[in-house]
This record gives C-alpha cells, structure tokens and sequence, in this order.
C-alpha cells in the first residue's frame, strides 16, 4: 500500500533545482526532511488545498457505484458513502434488509442478476452467501422426504451424480442398490455417506469455503448411513413432518416445502484457528509490533489527571490469544483490543479498558467509585471481581461471577447474580441498569433516590438466555441461540441483540437471509436456517 499523495511535495518537486537548493530545507542523511524552507511551507499551503479538491473528485468519482472495488494504489477504499445507498436501492427498486454495510451493497450491485436467475439454487445461494455474510449450503426440502418408486420411472445415468458410469450396466442386485439415481428410504448400512473432496471438474462437484479454505467436494454414498446427521452431509430421505417449524428445532424441517440453509456454527471468540502468543514476551514492552499484536506507550487524561496509557492490539482477524496470567502494579490505564485472555488480569493499582475481547477471569483491587476501574465494550468476561469499586459495561456478557460497588450497564446480558463484595451478599449499592437481561435477585431499589441501584424495568429482562455455549473457551459460547427470547435477541436499545456480540449482528443477519430469500423463492416455500458445526472443518479427500 502506498502513501497517499502529497500534491504540496509535487508542487514543490517540480520546481528547478535550483529554487530548491536556495530553499533553507534540512534533510537528514537518508533525505529525510528534518524541516522545511519558506517555499516548501508555502507551497504545502496550497497543497492542502488541493488534496482536497482531488479527494472530493475522486470521491464524487467513486460515489457514482453501489459496490465496492477495493482499495486503490493509495489504500483508499474505492466505494459510494454509505448514506447514498438508500438512493441506489429506490432507483433499483431494491427492498434492503441486510443491518451490514457490506451485504447491502452486495443487494444493490446483484439486484439485476438475483432477478434474472430468481428461484434457482445458484441465485438462492448467492443471496445468502451475501447477506448473511457468511458460508451457507442448501438442500431443498423435497429431496430429502422418501418417495415410493413406480414403474416406468426414467433411471438417469450415474455420470450425472459424479459416479461411476459401469453402474447403469451393473445387473447384480448388490451393486445395483449403489446407484444414486434409484429412489430409496431405507438406508444401506454397508456403506458410510458423507461429503469428501473430488476433482475441480467433477459432474456433482461443488466449490464452497468449508473450514479456511475453498475446496471442490461432493457427497459419497447418497444412500449411506449419515456420518453427521442433521447436517449439511446428511442427505438421507425422512418421512415428511407436517409439524409446525420452529426456530431452531428440528421439527417441521423435512418438507417439500422447506428450503434447508446449513450455516457454519458461530464460533464467537474462541477458534481452533486462533493464534497466539506468550504473556511473558510481551510483557515489559513499552513499544513492540509485529504481525499479531501492536504495543503503544502513550498519556491520557483519566480521573482529572494525566496517566501513563499502554494499548495491547491484536492485529489477527480472530482475536489473538494471550498465554499467561497478567499483573499490573503501575498505576496506569491499561487498554486491550482483538485480545483473549486466557489467564487471570490482576491490577493492583490503575484501571482497564476493553474492546472486544474475551476474558477469564478480572481482578481490580483498586477501590475506587469516582472512576470506573474497568470499561469494557462488545466483551465476553466469565469473571469480575471489583469489590468496593465502579465499573463500566455496554454490550457485554458476564457469565458465573460479577462483583462491584457500582455498577453503569447498558444492553448487556448478566447471567449470574451481582454482588457488591466478596462478603456483602447484596446487589451493587449504586448505579443503573438498562436494557439488559440480570439474573433474579433481591434488589434494594428506591426509584429517584440517591445512593440507590436504578434500572429500567420496561427494557430490562430476566427471562434466560440460550447460547450455544455456556463453557468459556469453547466454540461457540454466549452466541445466542436462534430459540432465545426475542426480549434477548431483540432487547437493545437500537433493536440488535444485547450481549457481547451486538456489533456482529448475528442474529439481524440470519433474519435478514430468511427475509431476502422469501422475494426469491417459489411461492409457498419457506427457508429455515440450521447450525451446522460440521461446516468449520473441511471435507476430507475420498480413499
């Protein structure tokens, strides 16, 4: 990525040398300017100036399409302003639904074509590939119900499921019962069905991202016993269900009028894939970078008062694993982002600060309740403990244990009861809570009153949650499940999910998908979306 341009430096670039050597500009051993002249500073004044007419141009420039065409040779992104694409959406006719910025781009730029393959698998899948913004294999519904054979049916050619072709002229009933193309129910218990990779030019392959990388596979054996069953790789016939779906149940799904979307399970913040790093390399740094973590020394102001700032990034896509127990005695602020931290973090004096990240377990032993000792925002923490002290939390999950004097919270999800102190049993003295979800417990709560805990009863739930996981460091924890209380998945102040994982929008996406597919589909047919934890590691090669 290059630098952006300087059209002050061109200006002054351009000018015969000798006005430049006249110039009283100071340039360092490799030609680094230490500090200008009067003539480069002049005309660093009209740069300026027009820096900002050829941005305005080339931004009127990108403004004119709905997609995005990535970065330039500048590191600029070349794409409309977000606020133009309502506009882009009504000259299309394009109903957005998509809450990410991404899928509805991806709604404009594709509404022609979705239109022009409407009802067909390529456009179904594509559809919600981007709107969902994640990997999403369908099934549709009447294949997967068994049928009765009758004679006279046409046998198609095995070529046309990828399998061997000798099994059209095989006469032996044994062999035979391998072809694909028959109608069956009853499942053959030789043989194990499941999704393997094949060849990239194969009749029934596929290409999809399963697990991190993309991989042409097909299914083997159709008429196998399943190796993982109600998933993507389960292709076996059922007895249609004329139960009434549910929202992530199993009932009512295998229907001729179902549209099955298998998508990967939301594994949150812990992977198999993340990587890490070990506490004790970086600990004594006050300035380090590397491609996983980023360390920067600075000041702020805190409390009135100007303390020492000391930011630990991690510079991974998933957030970067710390190994190793923490312990800071400086009083300072200390600030992680895109960070798990696997360990404890014990601060003896300072306060902390949080952006999406994960933590065992906290430990603030600084009592104080004019400052809060900890700000954590879209975080998942399993353990707090801040006895005597003020914290803050918005978009948060807390799970066993959370301890405070104080406490400022806004749509978070408290799944454990809230104590003020390792020995008061009660809840937090002072405070709010506010469009939340907290466990049921005896408040002492006078509304108005000073010196009192203060929530709002009208936005605030005590109805349980349902996640995926309930165990820390697991795929998967304190994803909201699709079967949770619309008062959790819906709760927030701006109508998103309460909970550490609010600025994903996981669950506004999946509706989104199930909303954008029912302009698409054939009438009467309905889609229904399927956690598949099989779809997070590839399929293995066929022996």
């Amino acid at each position: 990525m290059s630098a952006k341009t300087d059209l002050g430096e061109q200006l002054y670039q351009l000018l015969p040398s000798v006005y430049r050597e006249r110039d009283n500009t100071l340039r360092s051993a490799d030609n680094k300017i230490i500090d200008k002249g009067d003539l480069a500073k002049y005309l660093d004044a009209n740069g300026d100036l027009l820096n900002q007419i050829y941005y305005s141009i080339k931004q009127q420039l990108n403004d004119n399409f709905a997609d995005s065409a990535g970065e330039d040779s500048e590191g600029i992104e070349q794409s409309c302003q977000p606020w133009l694409l309502p506009y882009f959406a009504r000259l299309l006719d394009v109903n957005l639904v998509s809450p990410d910025i991404e899928g509805q781009r991806a709604e404009i730029s594709n509404a022609i074509a979705w239109r022009q393959s409407k009802g067909t698998m390529l456009c179904l899948e594509g559809i919600s590939e981007a709107i969902g913004q994640f990997e999403i294999e369908i099934q549709e519904g009447w294949k997967r119900v068994a049928t009765t054979a009758r004679i006279g049916d046409p046998l198609l050619p095995a070529l046309l499921f990828g399998a061997n072709p000798a099994l059209d002229e095989a006469v032996a009933p044994a062999e035979k019962a391998r072809h694909p193309g028959l109608p069956y129910v009853t499942i053959d218990f030789r043989y194990a069905s499941r999704a393997v990779q094949c060849e990239a030019n194969s009749a029934a392959g596929k290409h999809s991202r399963i697990g991190t990388s993309e991989l042409p596979w097909c299914q083997l054996k159709d008429a196998g016993v399943p190796c993982f069953n109600d998933s993507y790789q389960d292709v076996s016939k059922r007895t249609v269900d004329f139960r009434t779906s549910r929202t992530g149940m199993l009932q009512g799904r295998y229907h001729p009028a179902k549209l099955l979307c298998y998508t990967p399970l939301q594994v949150g913040f812990f992977s198999q894939d993340s990587q890490s790093i070990q506490w004790s390399t970086i600990k004594d740094r006050d300035k380090y970078l590397d491609s996983l973590v980023s360390i920067e020394k600075s000041s702020t102001q805190w409390g009135g008062r100007e303390l020492p700032l000391y930011r630990y990034r991690g510079l991974t896509d998933l957030p970067l694993k710390i190994i190793g127990a923490i312990h800071f005695e400086q009083e300072a602020v200390y600030q992680f982002e895109n960070i798990w931290l696997m360990h404890s973090v014990e601060l003896t004096a300072g306060v902390l600060s949080l952006h999406h990240c994960a933590a065992s377990k906290l430990v603030l032993r600084a009592a104080l309740v004019d400052v809060a000792v900890l700000t954590a925002k879209s975080c998942l923490i399993n353990k707090i403990d801040a006895a005597g002290s003020l914290i803050e939390l918005d978009y948060c999950t807390v799970l066993t244990a959370l301890q405070a004097k104080v406490v400022r919270i806004s749509d978070c999800i408290l799944t454990a009861q809230m104590h003020s102190s390792h020995i008061d049993l009660k809840a937090p003295e002072q405070g709010c809570i506010r469009y939340s979800r907290y466990a049921e417990q005896t408040f002492d709560v006078v509304i108005g009153v000073e010196n009192s805990l203060l929530f709002n009863a009208r936005s605030c739930t005590t109805l349980a949650p349902i996640f995926l996981s309930e165990t820390f460091g697991e795929p998967g924890c304190a994803v909201l499940a699709e079967q949770s209380t619309e008062r959790i998945k819906y709760g927030a102040q701006d109508g998103g999910e309460m909970g550490a994982f609010h600025d994903d929008r996981l669950i506004l996406k999946q509706d989104a998908v199930i909303d954008k597919l029912q302009g698409f589909l054939p009438v009467g047919i309905s889609a229904v979306l399927v956690s598949d934890s099989s779809m997070r590691c590839a399929a293995p090669k066929n022996r």
